[in-house]
């Protein structure tokens, strides 16, 4: 299930007009219904502020809103309360600990790149980490 048919089944399970949860998390009405209605290999997916909004409104987390996921609530280990979610529900780490923040901001940062570089990016990243840990390897006695 993806994006649009998790959305229209979320707002339904309320009992919500696409206007009445337009009004709820201050979206419009039309975005709701692109939202609901876009073909699975045009999804139209919200900005990263929207999916919060409506990943709060429904207190469910990011993964399961754009159907990565059939599991609604986050593990009860990063379960915060309502407003302290970010990717994956996860409180933002303390700024001491450079590496566990990027680990953490990564999700929310990665939506926020266009979908026609998110890949690339990726696979990128991916090369520069293989490629490091072949060079550890490779100076190692």
């Amino acid at each position: 299930m993806g994006f649009p048919q998790r959305l229209k089944e979320l707002r339904k399970s309320k009992k919500l007009s696409q206007e009445s949860l337009g009004k709820e998390v201050g979206i419009d009405r039309t975005s709701i219904s692109h939202y609901e209605n876009s073909e699975e290999n045009d999804e139209r997916i919200p900005r990263l502020d929207t999916l919060k909004k409506l990943a709060d409104f429904f207190d469910v987390t990011y993964d399961y809103l754009l159907g990565r996921t059939d599991a609604a609530e986050p593990s009860s280990l990063l379960k915060e309360s309502k407003g302290r979610y970010q990717a994956g529900r996860v409180e933002q780490p303390s700024a001491a600990d450079p590496v566990e923040r990027f680990l953490l901001t990564l999700p929310d940062r990665l939506l926020q790149v266009p979908e026609q570089d998110r890949e690339s990016l990726i696979q990128k990243l991916e090369e520069t980490i293989s490629d490091h840990i072949v060079k550890e390897n490779e100076t190692r006695p």
